[in-house]
């Protein structure tokens, strides 16, 4: 997660730098930053498949919002 933090600041403005931060967070369990992450990574890229299934498991399975 520390790399993907690192990674994030370097490049704030990749999709899928964000997206797989957003991604680290929803395995250890921190839905509501996953969520933030996740969200902006798709505000810069509207395709990937794998950052909406993540969002509609927490959206919907979790009940997060």
């Amino acid at each position: 997660l520390k790399i993907f933090q690192l990674n994030a600041q370097i490049y704030p403005e990749s999709a899928n730098v964000l997206s797989s931060l957003g991604e680290g967070y929803f395995k250890i369990g921190d839905s509501k930053t996953a969520i933030q992450f996740l969200e902006k990574a798709l505000e810069i890229n509207k395709d990937p498949l794998l950052v909406k299934e993540i969002l509609k498991t927490l959206y919907e399975v979790k009940g997060v919002k």
